[in-house]
């Protein structure tokens, strides 16, 4: 994988999104180093590909003339959505003439992060992209939180092993939840309402659903924390809190987190990739 670009991509419940990275696997390194931008490509609806009836075609349609003349000569894969996967390799493995690397449990051995063997199949790769990222990048305990199709959270203990997680609704699946279960209510849109205190339905709700995730992810990112404090020798000054997500930019400055990037993932993998670089031709 050396000195070529990388393609990583990023199979979630809504969005497919993928970056290019361009330079020697070892600039990319999450460790405190300068990490060089990513182009980002454009996101495929992830419903988009489950409907099509050639899943593959899809895939290397979509990719195909973005990845011309870029000189990708290799890909890293996460997926949480199991039908797309195979199909997802395939097509790759078509244009590049090799398959990705797919993150799974067979390659947690090596990560900075410990995965307990109990959860090892059991946890989504996004989580294990994530926390990789964040734990090289910091260096120290952290709290994860995904603002994405599901409000998720993770904890890094101080010598890296993912202690937990939760995971609740996210923001945008509670507000179809009201639309399609609510005679009177509908979709609004996302914006933050004046007050707290809606003056109309359309305020009412964008005040529910905002504050009231705002709420939620400052309640579980304090628990974390002390669920961390309780369990190891750190304080909660030690401890990093970072947001990501589609939704991160909207609600984690509301629930007091001030460390964003929405990309996390996708820097994750490109980590991940750094790493098997030592054990894996890809």
């Amino acid at each position: 994988m050396e000195n070529q670009a990388l393609l990583v991509i990023d199979i979630g419940n809504s969005t497919i999104a993928s970056a290019i990275f361009y330079g020697d696997a070892d600039d990319a390194s999450g460790g405190g180093r300068q990490l060089p931008p990513p182009e980002l490509l454009e996101p495929l609806p992830t419903g988009t590909a489950l409907a099509a009836e050639d899943q593959t075609a899809i895939f290397r349609s979509f990719f195909e003339s973005r990845l011309d003349n870029r000189g990708v000569r290799a890909a890293i894969l996460s997926s949480v959505v199991p039908r797309l996967t195979e199909s997802c390799l395939n097509a790759f493995e078509e244009l590049l003439g090799k398959r990705p690397l797919l993150v799974n449990s067979g390659i947690y051995h090596f990560l900075p992060v410990k995965i307990p063997v109990s959860r090892a199949r059991q946890i989504g790769t996004d989580f294990v992209c994530n926390a990789v990222e964040a734990y090289l990048r910091f260096k120290r305990p952290c709290v994860i939180t995904d603002f994405g199709t599901a409000l998720t959270f993770a904890a890094i203990s101080p010598s890296g092993e993912l202690m937990g997680t939760a995971i609740a609704p996210g923001i945008a699946a509670a507000s179809k939840a009201l639309a399609d279960n609510a005679a009177q209510l509908y979709s609004v849109p996302f914006d933050i309402p004046p007050s707290p205190l809606g003056e109309n339905t359309v305020q009412a709700m964008q005040s529910g659903l905002i504050y009231g995730w705002a709420g939620l992810a400052e309640s579980l990112v304090s628990r974390f924390k002390s669920e961390i404090c309780c369990r190891t020798d750190a304080r909660p000054q030690d401890i990093q809190v970072i947001a990501t997500g589609g939704f991160c930019d909207l609600i984690a400055p509301l629930a007091g987190i001030t460390c964003m990037d929405r990309h996390l993932v996708l820097y994750g993998l490109r980590s991940i990739a750094n790493l098997a670089a030592r054990f894996f031709s890809f």
